[in-house]
């Protein structure tokens, strides 16, 4: 998947500013993220709502917290995407290699 593609399919109309926990939550995702060493990436933490908390890439440079995604996103990007959906309100978007998989899944 084009990586480009996702800041095409964001909702850039309405910025919201992150607060209370979502603000937490992304904090802590870019604390986590800081520690590991990814080549080719793609790293997207979302509400299950679609509120996009923080996106991080290997080659998409603009900043997407705050706005929304479209739920038709996570339908017609599943190929080649891996959604970590495990936890209550948010989801993991990535987009690694075979060998960062496990660093992503940590």
């Amino acid at each position: 998947m084009n990586k480009i593609k996702i800041k095409e399919m964001v909702n850039s109309e309405a910025r919201r500013k992150l607060t209370g926990k979502n603000a937490l939550v992304r904090d802590l995702f870019e604390y986590l993220f800081c520690r590991i060493a990814l080549k080719d990436y793609l790293l997207m933490l979302c509400t299950k709502k679609g509120l996009i908390l923080n996106c991080v890439s290997s080659d998409l440079q603009e900043e997407l917290s705050g706005y929304s995604i479209s739920p038709d996103f996570f339908n017609m990007y599943q190929e080649g995407l891996l959604f970590i959906n495990n936890l209550e309100e948010y989801i993991l978007v990535a987009a690694v290699s075979e060998e960062e998989l496990p660093f992503v899944k940590q």
